[in-house]
């Protein structure tokens, strides 16, 4: 039986980096979002199958699943904080995180008129933003060992950090 604490002690021997709350977000997409769930085995293996597959858009539905911390299938500014706080930061897992969060910043200011346009970030919001999540490649390269190729200048974990200049390979910034 898998707890939450070995998946946060053990997270940096599967990725290669020590980042427990990659960890503890993984334990509450296993767990529901629920304390003190045991996960068995067979829960674990079954949980992951789709990324051994190709289906390109149900493994973005999942990735996307993993940062719904409170799993309510929308990514509010509240997660989105939590997840910038508390992830490393100058990562590919931190990159994409601040790209949602400019996306939410952005359409969450006052209009011309002084009203807050509210929204939060749906799947369909997080797919226009992230057509390929950095969690995708890395739960099919470390669990399934499948052989996904790395790009140029890829660090080997997305919990690795990264220079300005590697990041901005990867997300068109200067």
């Amino acid at each position: 039986m898998l707890t939450e604490a070995n998946f946060v002690r053990n997270i940096g021997r599967v990725i290669g980096v020590d980042e427990p709350y990659f960890g503890k977000c993984l334990y509450l997409w296993f767990s529901g979002g629920y304390d003190r769930i045991k996960i068995t085995l067979p829960e674990f293996i079954n949980k992951f199958k789709p990324f051994m597959k190709e289906d390109k858009q149900y493994m973005l539905r999942l990735c996307f699943e993993i940062l719904d911390i409170d799993k309510d299938n929308l990514l509010n500014i509240l997660e989105l904080l939590h997840l910038n706080k508390n992830l490393k930061p100058h990562t590919m897992l931190s990159r994409e995180i601040i790209i949602i969060m400019d996306e939410y910043l952005a359409k969450n200011l006052m209009n011309s008129n002084k009203n807050i346009n509210r929204i939060n970030i749906n799947f369909d919001g997080y797919h226009k933003l992230v057509t390929s999540s950095c969690l995708q490649s890395e739960i099919r390269r470390k669990f399934w060992q499948l052989p996904d190729v790395y790009e140029p200048n890829e660090p080997h974990s997305i919990c690795e950090k990264m220079n300005r200049d590697q990041l901005a390979v990867y997300y068109n910034e200067g």
